[in-house]
């Protein structure tokens, strides 16, 4: 099974994943001189509508490694749709701050808004960064259908339902998400990710708020992994991850987060937004098969973080797959797979990494012998800021969490990093 002249490509989802199968594809076909039909299936952006039926329930973090990859497709993110180039995490913990700046100088974090602004906004519509992906795919030659996918079934090749009809498809990507509703006929034997949800919100950005700065909290409430509160313009998104929050977990938030939230914000913030969306955990169970293939959050994710860019490589993996290789599954198995469990496996590491991280939240003694060391951490030279850049990586996605894990459990690096704090503290105790 192979893509030729004139193949229809159906993609359901005009998300990043989407929108990247879309160029990635286009672009392979313009290579081979070929021409393919590839249509867009979304109905978010038939209208600028704000909240949450034109967003995505994302914090809107672009990583490096996201916006180069961006940029290697030859597009660059105009002014109007950044929000804020992110150069500082000031993380809390346990009524102390850490500040940190990015431990490899010259990678640009930027956020975004995946949809048109908190639906209290009011003035000048928000650029959408979806929407402006949207429009670069359809510039490559996509055609965006603005219709609700009702049902994806099989007829001998995959058939796109929708309120106006149905569209044969020789191949069909699944860019949905994990928020949307399950499209796909049993026949194909998709199962979503498993997935967690968050809780998130809108609020307004107060006068004095630092300049390119997340504020990150680690702790309470109880089941809180962390919370970030994210600068966008006017506004800051709230973006909470844990397990088991209470029913009011933005609240709860801001009520056991209090005096350091204080320092920000004068008086209890008003809700701009709010939902709930899911981001995945694991690999959905089945990624493809003939003539379909799963991209982005539908198929497999970095663990909590960096989505946008999950999204471009599993889109490019699968699409480099279907066009070189083909749309059976034996083609994905071979072509696509191996990236697939590439990202899960780590992902592991992810979890292991989190785990160990809150638990050592738990322990105050722990947590001031690690708040002690980021600080030696923090006067360290740039390629030796091993604590720095484990929690950076951790919150912004800004490196595999392989990489993260053993940089951080090197027995030279952190002997020579508890000599340090050690020696400090000795010198600390004397002048005291």
């Amino acid at each position: 099974m192979q893509l030729r002249e004139n193949s229809r490509v159906c993609i359901i989802g005009g998300g990043p994943a989407g929108c990247f199968a879309a160029m990635h594809l286009l672009d392979l076909a313009r290579e081979a001189s070929v021409r393919i039909d590839v249509r867009i299936f979304d109905p978010r952006f038939a209208r600028e509508d704000r909240g949450i039926i034109g967003c995505k329930g994302c914090a809107g973090i672009v990583s490096a490694n996201a916006l180069q990859a961006i940029e290697s497709l030859g597009i660059h993110i105009p002014p109007s749709v950044i929000q804020e180039t992110i150069e500082e995490y000031r993380v809390h913990i346990l009524g102390q701050v850490i500040r940190l700046t990015q431990p490899r100088p010259g990678r640009t974090i930027l956020s975004v808004y995946r949809g048109s602004g908190p639906r209290a906004h009011h003035g000048e519509p928000i650029a959408s960064f979806d929407a402006f992906l949207l429009a670069e795919a359809r510039a490559r030659g996509a055609v965006y259908v603005p219709e609700r996918v009702r049902a994806v079934e099989w007829n001998g090749a995959p058939a796109v339902r929708t309120d106006s009809g149905v569209h044969t498809a020789d191949f069909l990507v699944l860019a949905a998400g994990v928020n949307s509703n399950p499209v796909m006929d049993p026949f194909f034997e998709y199962t979503p990710p498993a997935a967690e949800i968050m809780a998130q919100d809108e609020i307004r950005k107060p006068e004095g708020w630092p300049p390119h700065t997340v504020a990150a909290f680690f702790g309470d409430p109880k089941g809180l992994v962390f919370g970030v509160l994210v600068p966008k313009k006017e506004y800051l998104n709230v973006s909470l991850l844990g397990h088991g929050m209470g029913p009011d977990p933005i609240r709860e938030f801001f009520q056991a987060q209090k005096e350091p939230v204080s320092q920000y914000l004068p008086s209890p913030p008003e809700s701009c937004c709010g939902c709930g969306p899911r981001v995945p955990l694991h690999a959905a169970p089945r990624l493809f098969g003939d003539r379909w293939v799963a991209v982005g959050d539908a198929a497999v994710a970095r663990l909590y973080k960096d989505g946008i860019y999950s999204a471009f490589i599993t889109s490019q993996g699968a699409m480099a797959a279907a066009f070189r290789n083909g749309i059976s599954a034996s083609s994905f198995e071979a072509g696509y797979a191996p990236l697939a469990r590439r990202i899960a496996g780590d992902n592991q590491y992810g979890e292991l990494l989190f785990g160990v991280t809150n638990a050592i939240i738990k322990s105050a003694r722990l947590t001031a012998a690690f708040l002690y060391s980021l600080h030696v951490d923090e006067q360290r030279p740039p390629e030796k800021k091993i604590l720095a850049r484990l929690i950076w990586g951790m919150l912004t996605g800004d490196e595999s969490y392989r990489d993260l894990f053993r940089m951080s459990f090197q027995p030279s690096e952190l002997a020579g990093l508890g000599r340090e704090a050690l020696r400090r503290q000795w010198r600390m105790a004397r002048r005291g």
